[in-house]
């Protein structure tokens, strides 16, 4: 079978439902990797490391001769075999290697000899590294962004997802945030957050949704704001681009606002019932719970001097208590004295302080429904605020 031809259309792949299948060593996919792609690397660790070295003595000939003496017949019907299952359940995927050199070239002939014909990417993963990295300069210029804050435990993130076009930066950071953000599981490198936000970004930019599917593409996109949730630098511990960071800055804002009582129901809900479940899924019922309560310790700890000594000591009394009643009787509404305690004398004045550092326009500020109906017209009222949107320059 002829090998297929690399392909250069990078816009069209991170845009459609592409899957990518990666043959470079695990401990370079480790650093970073297109959204979804899947680690079956042509040589691992070791064997790159050596063939690297031969190349930077002796030259190209040389690694090649060296790659093919490692890979005997037994490791290429393996790694043919393991290409060739990803490629039944995913028919439009593309491999790629680092430049799009003899990696992926070698992977791509050794499966035509075996009759499947798949595309390689054009420049690899370097390539697409910095398509990617430009698009997030282009979409932080040309998005009509608009910034959603509110106090914690508002739900502005359950309220984002409400909305007709939004990027969720925690969902794609795997992390609430906050102090007590931390979900299970790791979060993704900071090279796998900014390709994923620069691919969520393109489809924003491109479709006016971060949907594959083409019955959801908003036809009024220009018009229509792109909500982000109002975070620090940091969510956890991946770093926001500057660029984006800055223009989140300027923004026009919205404020979710709730009263004391649902914002202590919506914490319980996401930092309590549901971060409970995750762990317990996880470990299991026993573990879980205590893997979980001890988090909370942690994460209390962490703000024991903003806090400050009596705040701390109180906190800890207060979750302590709880966790022995829920552990107890199962009732989780004993841990509301604790988060109030920590919503009133922590988040509240740190937001009220870092609200009044910032200079923009607040075009709304309301509860949830409020905001939403607000919202659904949105862009008559974004429009005198932004020179991204055609109604503003009219």
């Amino acid at each position: 079978m002829p090998v297929s031809p690399a392909t250069d259309n990078l816009s069209s792949l991170l845009l459609s439902s592409t899957s990518f299948i990666d043959v470079r060593a695990p401990v370079e996919f480790a650093r970073g990797a297109m959204p979804g792609a899947l680690n079956l690397p042509l040589l691992d660790d070791r064997q790159r490391e050596l063939v690297g070295t031969r190349f930077r003595q002796a030259g190209q000939a040389a690694a090649i001769a060296l790659g093919n003496s490692m890979v005997t017949p037994e490791i290429k019907q393996s790694r043919i075999a393991a290409w060739q299952q990803a490629i039944e359940a995913n028919p439009t995927a593309v491999l790629y290697c680092f430049r799009g050199g003899l990696r992926s070239q070698i992977s791509q002939q050794w499966l035509a000899e075996s009759g499947i014909s798949i595309t390689r990417v054009a420049g690899g993963y370097k390539s697409m590294r910095q398509y990617l990295l430009d698009e997030i300069e282009i979409s932080t210029q040309q998005l009509p962004i608009m910034v959603l804050g509110g106090r914690t435990g508002t739900g502005k993130t359950h309220l984002l997802k409400r909305l007709q076009r939004f990027i969720d930066l925690e969902g794609l950071a795997r992390h609430r945030g906050s102090s007590f953000g931390r979900l299970t599981g790791k979060q993704p490198t900071n090279a796998d957050f900014e390709n994923e936000l620069a691919q969520t970004m393109l489809r924003q930019r491109l479709t006016g949704s971060d949907s594959r599917s083409e019955s959801d593409i908003i036809t009024d996109k220009h018009c229509t704001p792109v909500y982000l949730e109002d975070e620090a630098k940091l969510i956890g511990r991946v770093a926001l681009p500057q660029t984006l960071k800055d223009q989140m800055a300027v923004a026009p804002m919205v404020l979710l606002e709730e009263t004391m009582q649902r914002r202590v129901e919506v914490a319980r809900t996401d930092y309590i019932d549901e971060l409970l479940e995750d762990y317990q899924a996880q470990s299991g019922v026993e573990a879980g719970f205590e893997q979980w309560a001890e988090q909370h310790r942690q994460s209390l700890h962490r703000i024991r001097k903003r806090l400050g000594g009596v705040a701390f000591a109180r906190a800890s009394e207060l979750l302590e208590c709880a966790v022995k009643v829920h552990k107890s009787e199962g009732n989780t509404e004993c841990y509301d004295d604790f988060i109030e305690f920590l919503l009133s004398n922590y988040y509240d004045p740190m937001y009220d302080y870092q609200l009044q550092q910032k200079n923009r326009p607040v075009l709304f500020r309301g509860p949830a429904d409020a905001l939403y109906e607000w919202a659904q017209n949105a862009e008559n009222h974004f429009a005198a605020f932004s020179s991204k949107c055609p109604v503003a320059s009219t």
